[in-house]
Parts: structure tokens; sequence; C-alpha cells
């Protein structure tokens, strides 16, 4: 309870001071989930879906949903209140984000999975979409806010895969082995529960959950047509083309300057030089909230 608590308070928190900030915030983007966007009825595990979700679908308060697609729900309500005040939004609902780093958390666990040696998969499909295509999809919406387009949503997926194709691309993306074993509804409703009891008499943290795995069986499909077809915007980063990936590159020039002296037993020397240290990986790719981004310069004196 005390992390679902903490969970609602950081979601809600900033997005309520901005809510309430139409005087000083003229407009605002907003990234959700997908999570949030369900079928009116109930679909069975493993069973394909007709249905195409689309950005009309609601949100359905009578279904289960998880304490992150919950907390989002209730941040999003806070931004159409914002709009309702005179602030100027767009809302983006991705899919599951696939990027470089972060690998201890989010969807990044998946690459953290796989690597590991992962030995099972599930036929589950859903959106999936790199955070570039994320970011760019957000300025586009957000350069084109005015007072026709204001209040509007946009669904960003790349496309809808199965968890089993996605972890077999990252598996050869890593060159690692691929899952090789289905977990069927039954096994992995066994899974959580173990999970719950062991966490509960070892005092740890819990791995996965009831949630998680029951999403891992359902044939979702969404539609990314709206976003494609008001920006004309062609989703870049397609998962058979490999696992995104990015490149960072640092120089500087380090000179390094020294002057020796040596006269009948007596000398001296001065030297001069100059180091360069580019931003650190770890603080670049891990969960730091306020990494320091910019190289640093240090200068070495000596007599």
């Amino acid at each position: 309870k005390v992390a679902i608590k903490s969970i609602m308070e950081d979601k809600l928190y900033g997005v309520q001071r901005l809510a309430c900030s139409t005087n000083y915030v003229g407009k605002s983007g907003r990234i959700c989930t997908i999570g949030m966007l369900t079928f009116d009825c109930d679909v069975s595990p493993d069973e394909e879906n007709e249905e195409i979700i689309t950005e009309e679908a609601e949100w359905n308060p009578e279904k289960q949903h998880s304490d992150y697609a919950i907390s989002k729900y209730g941040a999003e309500m806070e931004i159409w209140r914002g709009q309702q005040e005179g602030l100027q939004v767009v809302v983006i609902n991705p899919g599951i984000i696939l990027g470089p780093g972060f690998w201890k958390q989010g969807s990044g666990k998946l690459f953290t999975a796989v690597a590991n040696g992962l030995k099972f998969y599930t036929k589950g499909t859903s959106g999936f979409v790199s955070v570039n295509d994320v970011v760019n999809l957000l300025i586009l919406a957000m350069s084109k806010i005015d007072e026709k387009e204001n209040g509007q949503r946009y669904i960003a997926i790349e496309n809808n895969y199965s968890y089993e194709t996605i972890f077999n691309e990252i598996a050869i993306a890593l060159k690692v082995g691929k899952p090789k074993f289905y977990a069927s509804y039954w096994q992995t409703e066994l899974a959580w529960r173990w999970n719950w009891l062991t966490s509960i008499l070892l005092n740890k943290k819990r791995m996965i959950s009831k949630e998680t795995m029951r999403s891992s069986h359902q044939l979702d499909c969404y539609s990314n047509e709206k976003a494609r077809h008001q920006f004309d915007y062609q989703f870049k980063n397609k998962l058979p083309t490999g696992t995104p990936s990015a490149n960072n590159v640092f120089t500087n020039w380090a000179p390094k300057f020294g002057l020796t002296y040596n006269q009948l037993n007596w000398g001296g020397y001065l030297n001069y030089s100059n180091g360069f240290v580019p931003p650190q990986i770890t603080e670049i790719y891990n969960a730091i909230r306020v990494p320091y981004l910019l190289p640093q310069s240090f200068s070495n004196y000596e007599i």
C-alpha cells in the first residue's frame, strides 16, 4: 500500500501543479500509456481480438488494472482538467517503449531478462515503439497545437508484435540464446503466486506481478493510423532492423607541456597538463534524476 501511494503521489503531484498553472504555461504535452485504452468486453487469455484499439477507446473502471496504469489515468485526468481551465494539451499514448540504457527498470528489464538467459516466452501481443519515435512524435504534436487541435490524443506504436518475437529479436541483437519454452496461462498464474509467497516469506521484492503475467497472454492490437495520417509521420525504428541503439561521441584537445632544467647538479621542472573526462556512462543511462551531462576538464600544474 505504501508503494502504491508513492506511485500515485509521484504521478499526480507534478501534473496537478502544471494543470493549475494555466496563467504561466500555455501548452503541455503528456506521455501516458496504451494500457489505459481497453476493450469494453472481456477477452480470454490467448484469444485473438477482432477489434483494433484506437484513440476512441476509453478507460474501463470495471476492469482490473495495474497500479502503474491507474496512476497514469489519474495524471491524465488532471491534464484534461487543465484543458478545461485554458491549458492547451496533447496526449501521447505510447506502447511498450524500447530504447538504449535503463536496463534495470520499466521495459528495459526485457533486455536484462534476455541477456541473463530468459528461458520462457508467452504468445501475447502488444504495441511496441522506440523512445526516439515517442519523443519525435511528442515534439511534432506540440508544435501543431492550436485551438482546433487542442486536446488531441495519439497512439504511438511502430507495430504490434508478440512477446516471443520481441524476445527473439533482442536475443539476436545481444547474441545470446533465444527463449525456448512456452509458458502457458496456468504456468504463469502459478509463477506469480509462487513469487508472491516467497517474497513474503523471504522479505524480498517481488519480481513479477499478477497484472504483468496476465497481460503477457493478452492479444491486444493497437492502431497508429491517426498519428501517421495527421502528421504524415513514419515511425523510423522498425523492429526487423534491430533493437534501438545509440552512439555518443565526446572529443577534446588535452595538451601537456613540460620544462626541465638541470645545471651543476641543480635543477627543476615545470609541467602543465589538461585532463578531460566525458560524461559518465552510469550517469547518462542509469536512473539518476539530475545527471551531470557536461564533459569535465581538469588543469594540473607541477613544479
